[in-house]
């Protein structure tokens, strides 16, 4: 039989206490190894679905996890969002309606078909006219919008809160409350939302005196 290689502990006890300090580190080494190796898999995992940004809005900085982008991913295809609730809850003097397309917007007012716009610009991934929604004083301030992916946008209400007019130009300022979540956000647009939450954000709309046409000109939390 083989021999124990333990020193004796009556017999050594300086032996002894040497023997179990190495056995003490040897261990903890083994433990820092194996905890190096778990956060090395999990950001590597966390590396390929998603981008972890610093995003900036409205002078508040925030961490928020991201999808990769996939612009040529039709979202209409994807049970798992077609099943979510995509319509536009939409509140004014108190009477909501629910928006569920171009129609119904129409019927409603002239304000329920700029938010049906907006959505459905962001949902089809049509930044040209998503850029049209703005003002210049908007884009000149925060950029235009580039190319962006299908925004899979659902749980979306939208409230008017009041207006006001600007007596040296003559345009009109609409208020409203609004909030929207996003799945699977990949940051092509929102670059400060997190996925699957409901942010409430207001939403300040300049009807201007020369067209009247309404354009977004400020984004505020």
């Amino acid at each position: 039989m083989g021999k124990d290689n333990r020193p004796d502990e009556k017999n050594n006890p300086d032996e002894n206490r040497t023997y179990r300090k190495k056995i003490a580190v040897r261990f903890i080494i083994v433990l820092i190894a194996a905890a190096a190796v778990l956060l090395i898999a999990n950001a590597v995992v966390d590396g390929i679905s998603k981008n972890v940004i610093k995003a900036n809005q409205s002078d508040q900085t925030e961490t928020v996890q991201l999808f990769e982008p996939d612009f040529d991913y039709n979202i209409f295809n994807d049970e798992n969002y077609t099943e979510l609730e995509r319509w536009i809850n939409y509140t004014y003097g108190g009477m909501t309606t629910r928006i569920f397309g171009k129609e119904d917007a129409q019927k409603t007012d002239r304000f329920a078909e700029f938010f049906f716009a907006y959505f459905d610009a962001l949902m089809n991934g049509r930044s040209e006219s998503f850029n049209d929604l703005f003002t210049e004083s908007y884009q000149n301030k925060n950029g235009s919008f580039g190319r962006f992916t299908m925004q899979q946008i659902y749980d979306i209400s939208v409230e008017y809160l009041e207006s006001d007019s600007d007596e040296s130009t003559g345009d009109m300022v609409h208020i409203f409350r609004v909030a929207f979540a996003v799945r699977r956000n990949d940051g092509t647009v929102f670059r400060y939302l997190e996925c699957n939450k409901t942010r409430p954000f207001i939403y300040e709309l300049s009807e201007s005196a020369a067209d009247d046409v309404l354009r977004i000109n400020r984004i505020r939390k």
